[in-house]
């Protein structure tokens, strides 16, 4: 095991830490932490780096779960809840959405969105707690309104949706079908 040093503190290495919590986390637990180490801000390891956890554990304890996870870790995600609500359309049926694309039109502010289904025009919006403050709140209506003015159809969930996957899931399907998704 490596040991690192961060804010002066010496710590696990980033992929010894995710190897050895192959043998704690469930899957999808696995996949935020993998999506967190590739995030799109700062990330801790690259793609390449997080995909020799499983040859370096080969025969390990908790070998299967990081060979079930890593197909499922993606770049660019800002969020374990992010993660999930990704892994429960997935689940669900629905197509894979790209994870934080651009979604602005040419000559606007940079915006991204969560999740997005570029083919069909829906994106997939997680408002998580940082979305409580007025500024934050007013800043992301006016985002929306121009997204939906643009074409796009906007589905936002918030924690409390995430205790029911169905739900999600048909409120995202529907939205896709109304754009022209077939199953």
């Amino acid at each position: 095991m490596t040991i690192v040093e961060r804010a002066g503190l010496p710590v696990t290495a980033p992929l010894d830490a995710f190897r050895a919590l192959s043998t704690r986390l469930s899957v999808w637990e696995l996949v935020a932490a993998g999506d967190s180490l590739v995030r799109r801000v700062d990330p801790l390891l690259t793609m390449v780096e997080l995909e020799r956890a499983i040859g370096r554990h080969a025969g390990n304890r908790g070998n299967r779960a990081l060979r079930v996870a890593l197909p499922l870790v993606r770049t660019g995600c800002d969020s374990a809840r992010e993660t999930l609500l990704r892994l429960i359309l997935v689940s669900g049926g629905l197509p894979e959405p790209a994870v934080n694309p651009i979604v602005s039109l040419p000559g606007e502010r940079l915006r991204l969105g969560d999740l997005v289904y570029e083919s069909w025009k829906v994106i997939v919006e997680y408002d998580g707690r940082h979305h409580l403050t007025d500024e934050q709140v007013s800043a992301d209506i006016l985002r929306l309104e121009q997204l939906t003015r643009a074409g796009w159809t906007v589905v936002r969930v918030v924690n409390r949706h995430l205790d029911d996957h169905h739900s999600i899931v048909r409120r995202v399907g529907s939205a896709l079908r109304s754009a022209g998704w077939r199953p």
